[in-house]
């Protein structure tokens, strides 16, 4: 029997590692190494018909994104949206469910703040955003004094998804004190109170500078309300959909 024949145990032995090393792709020494994965090239794959993975899923929204910016409940944004709850000058909830939205223009105005909250370590908690028509008249009828809440046929700025309550927190999203709570119908209040501790006022100030900056104007008599001056917008009465947190 010569090393040509096909049954010699040298020539079969020989096979046997040749395969072995195909299968595994290791081969001596270096027989341990992790084996690596390369992923063909896309004319190849153009070649035999197959196309690209996907790097990324598509968002779906349940409101038009070419009119409505919602702001998530993210820091530096913190969302307590009393009027969802009882926990509000009504007594009432108000709202079927808490979400924070606000025209595309305002919504991108307020989400410009984030870099600078962020590098400060501060944020803003948000109490009220878009407030629909009809919201709008249940405040009223509870309370119809246009000191402090906007008759529905003059068309409030929180109707236009253009106005936003809000207040300071710190980087965990704890409320920093300036000087009343929100919706407090009373003189502490009013940008113009007196009776402000410094550090009270300081942190309104800088408040007022971060929103002016962003577009936003405030009113007299809340300090908390800012409404963008830089757009203008009909009343709407577009109301949000609930999603369940187990969907």
């Amino acid at each position: 029997m010569t090393i040509h024949d096909a049954h010699h145990p040298f020539r079969v032995g020989v096979l046997l590692w040749l395969i072995g090393c195909l299968l595994t792709t290791t081969c001596g020494p270096g027989k341990d190494r992790t084996p690596e994965i390369v992923m063909p090239s896309a004319d190849t794959m153009q070649r035999v018909g197959l196309q690209e993975p996907e790097n990324s899923i598509a968002l779906v929204y349940d409101y038009d994104t070419s009119r409505w910016v919602e702001i998530p409940d993210r820091a530096p944004f913190h969302l307590d949206l009393r009027y969802a709850e009882n926990r509000n000058f009504t007594g009432n909830t108000i709202y079927p469910c808490g979400r924070c939205f606000l025209k595309k223009v305002a919504g991108e105005a307020l989400l410009a703040l984030e870099d600078t909250l962020t590098t400060l370590g501060m944020g803003l908690i948000l109490w009220d955003c878009y407030r629909p028509a009809q919201a709008q008249q249940l405040l009223w009828e509870t309370f119809p004094n246009a000191s402090y809440v906007t008759p529905p046929s003059k068309g409030s700025m929180h109707s236009r998804g253009l106005a936003v309550d809000l207040g300071l927190t710190d980087s965990a999203g704890h409320m920093l004190d300036l000087g009343s709570d929100f919706d407090h119908f009373g003189q502490e209040a009013h940008r113009d109170f007196k009776g402000l501790a410094e550090e009270v006022r300081m942190r309104r100030q800088m408040l007022d500078q971060w929103m002016h900056q962003a577009g936003f104007a405030g009113i007299r008599t809340e300090w908390w309300h800012y409404s963008y001056r830089q757009a203008f917008a009909a009343v709407d009465s577009f109301q949000w959909t609930c999603i369940s947190v187990n969907e």
